[in-house]
């Protein structure tokens, strides 16, 4: 399985405005010198930040499908198929430039 974030110029706004808001003494200051603590605490509250302004996306992939295949190309690649095993030319030519246009 692959996580995906998928990240854009408000996205990284939002995420700006979330640590330009937080009060990071709170934070930081109940774990005085303890290095180790203080870094758990700091990475688990990055985690929830991006968590909160871009929601994680788990994509299943199968080992005999590439990273690219999403469900688009998986239907245009189908339809590829039909039109093979039916011997239509133009509806071959047609799906193989739908195809490209997808992938690229």
């Amino acid at each position: 399985m692959i996580v995906l974030l998928r990240w854009s110029p408000e996205k990284e706004s939002a995420l700006r405005d979330c640590f330009n808001t937080t009060v990071w003494d709170v934070l930081m200051n109940p774990h005085g010198e303890d290095i180790e603590g203080m870094t758990h605490c700091l990475t688990d509250y990055l985690n929830f930040c991006a968590d909160v302004v871009s929601p994680v996306k788990t994509v299943r992939c199968y080992p005999n499908n590439k990273p690219w295949v999403t469900r688009e190309v998986k239907t245009v690649l189908n339809k590829k198929k039909a039109a093979f095993r039916s011997r239509d030319r133009e509806a071959m030519k047609a799906a193989q430039q739908e195809v490209k246009h997808c992938i690229v």
